[in-house]
Formats: structure tokens, C-alpha cells, sequence
């Protein structure tokens, strides 16, 4: 009754499980909603399961790292990222050193890559409380290591709050923070997604992008030659026939004035070849029903800050919302 097979038995002998090759075909319907047939199926060589870690060795891991956190020492060959990308590594956020810490199994493992996912818990003398979610897996060399897992949940609290994490641009010149549930998505738009948006939506409807530059939008199918500045980018917006514009009261960003737009489809826009209520800038999509909150900031010459925040309109002042906090703690020319 598994959905995923975690919880399952191996089926030859403690270690391995049966496993099948399948040769699928669409023999009749091509193409995305077309339907797969099995041509035919082999048995093939059993699936080897990964060594889960004993109770022991899944506390001698843990407590060797967690120890060394506490007394200051090297986290090197148990981490298997850089430590300097540790949040919280040997103190608190107020620069308290770690008095104590002990950890509590979350998932023990399960097949195939028999990793366990725990909580740590750090405590400083004044009773700041940090908490951190790993997995313990083994490496190449069959070494167990720790993994820090920050993705489809908070991967560091402080006193129960989800902590943000400091992002700098790919150009240098702007940082903001952001914390759960938010998180970080490796793409070239610096963007920033809802976790719950990953989870129940794959067109990632929810989310924060960020650019330093500036970008003819595509909403008529044809690439003009990009604006030369933020006043002229806004202008072209506004006469945009496919787009409904409203101007709200400008903000404060990172101690600069931001002209601030909300930006729809128009019930009279003209689309083609499919982008239309979906592509607006390449990796900006906006589909029908949604909206968006632009930020632009002109920093000098050569230097926008083009912040975009994008939600379905029911849930658009919620997900305004939640992206205040980085709106506010945006930073231009920060220090590395």
C-alpha cells in the first residue's frame, strides 16, 4: 500500500529487488496526448539496495558533526557541502557560540538510496534554538555524509521561524533575503518560487523574479530592440494593446524610488502560436487569470532593477504579501 515503494520489502534477499525492463511505443496517436503501449518486457538484473545506516552509525555521524559544530571544529569530511554555505554553521544568528545538541530521525530509510532525513537541534547558553533538516546517505565510497536539505521545507529555524537566506544577482549588484516558502530556483532570471506552488502547480504560477536588465516583452510575437531606460520600458507598457496597466503608488527599494505597475492580459488581446497568456519575457510566464506586481528601479546608467511578482489573481495580495520581506530587504552593490 507504499504509493512509492519506500516502505517496501527487497523481494530476492535482504539487499535486492526484482526488477523488469519495459519497450514502450505510441504505435497509434503520436505526441503529448498520445497513448503508450508496451512492445515487450524483459527481466533484467536485480536492483541493489544502498546500505541503509545502522541506529548506531546514523548516531555516530550525526553526533560527530553535531559535536564539532558545538566545539568549533572541522565539519569538512562529514559535510557534503561546503561548509561555508552552512547557515548557522557555529552560532547563533546573534553571534552566540552552540552550548548543546542532539538530533531526532524524521524519515528512517527506505529503498533505493537508503538516506535517512533528520532534525538537528542546536541550543545556545541563552536558550536560542536552531534547527536544521539533513539526510545522511553514503557517498561514492560507500562514506556515510551529511546533506542539508532546504527545499520543499525550511532547511534552518531559529526559535521556530523559518530563516532567510542571502542571495546575491549573477551580475553582483543586488542582494535580497528570502526564507521558507520561498525558496531558490537555478535559473538565469534569478527567481525565487513558492513552495506550495512547486508542489501542486508545475507551471509555477506563484513566484518572485528578479532582473538586472531590460527586456522587450513579447506579447505581440515580435522582439523589438530592448528599452533604454526604466521611463521608456514603462511607456511601452502602458501603450501595449494586449496588456491591461494600472500604476500604483510608487515604493521604496533598496533606498531608491520604484515605479510600481500591476500587469494583466487584456480581455482584447491578440495572441499566436500558442504564447499567448502564457509568455511574456523569456522565462516570465503569465498565464491567463494570473497577475503581476512590477517593480522598476533605475539605478544610473546601465543599471535597472526590474522585480517582478507573479500570482493568480485570487491569490494575488496574499502572495504580495509574503513577497514583502525580500522587496524590503533588497541591497544594491553589496558587499561579497
Amino acid at each position: 500500500d507504499d504509493p512509492d515503494g519506500g516502505g517496501c520489502a527487497p523481494t530476492v534477499d535482504s539487499l535486492h529487488y526484482e526488477a523488469v525492463g519495459l519497450s514502450i511505443a505510441q504505435l497509434d496517436r503520436q505526441g503529448e496526448g498520445g497513448l503508450w503501449a508496451i512492445r515487450q518486457w524483459e527481466i533484467i538484473d536485480p536492483v541493489t539496495q544502498v546500505v541503509p545506516p545502522s541506529t548506531q552509525e546514523l548516531d555516530q555521524i550525526v553526533m560527530m558533526f553535531l559535536n564539532a559544530r558545538v566545539d568549533g571544529g572541522a565539519v569538512d569530511d562529514v559535510l557534503l557541502d561546503e561548509p561555508d554555505e552552512l547557515p548557522l554553521l557555529y552560532r547563533s544568528s546573534d553571534g552566540e557560540r552552540y552550548a548543546s545538541a542532539d538530533f531526532r530521525v524524521i524519515e528512517p530509510a527506505t529503498w533505493p538510496a537508503g538516506a535517512a532525513t533528520i532534525m538537528a537541534t542546536l541550543t545556545t547558553p541563552t536558550g536560542t534554538t536552531v534547527e536544521q533538516r539533513f539526510e545522511v546517505t553514503r557517498d561514492l565510497a560507500n562514506r556515510l555524509r551529511m546533506d542539508y536539505l532546504g527545499w520543499d521545507a525550511p532547511g534552518t529555524t531559529e526559535n521556530g521561524r523559518a530563516l532567510p537566506e542571502r542571495y546575491i544577482t549573477e551580475d553582483g549588484t543586488v542582494a535580497l533575503a528570502a526564507a521558507h516558502p520561498w525558496r531558490y530556483s537555478f535559473s538565469e532570471s534569478q527567481q525565487f518560487e513558492l513552495t506550495t506552488a512547486f508542489e501542486l502547480d508545475v507551471d509555477f504560477d506563484e513566484r518572485l523574479v528578479v532582473r538586472t536588465t531590460l527586456e522587450q516583452p513579447f506579447t505581440r510575437c515580435v522582439r523589438t530592440s530592448d528599452p533604454v531606460d526604466v521611463a521608456e520600458y514603462q511607456a511601452r507598457l502602458l501603450l501595449d494593446p494586449n496588456l491591461d496597466v494600472t500604476v500604483q503608488p510608487g515604493a521604496d527599494v533598496g533606498g531608491l524610488r520604484a515605479t510600481v505597475l500591476d500587469i494583466e492580459w487584456s480581455t482584447t488581446a491578440v495572441g499566436c502560436d500558442d504564447v499567448f497568456g502564457q509568455l511574456l519575457w523569456d522565462g516570465i510566464w503569465l498565464p491567463g487569470g494570473s497577475r503581476m506586481r512590477l517593480y522598476l528601479v533605475e539605478r544610473g546608467s546601465d543599471q535597472p532593477l526590474v522585480m517582478s511578482v507573479l500570482a493568480p489573481k485570487d491569490r494575488f495580495e496574499a502572495v504580495l504579501e509574503l513577497a514583502r520581506p525580500i522587496v524590503d530587504s533588497v541591497e544594491f552593490e553589496p558587499a561579497l
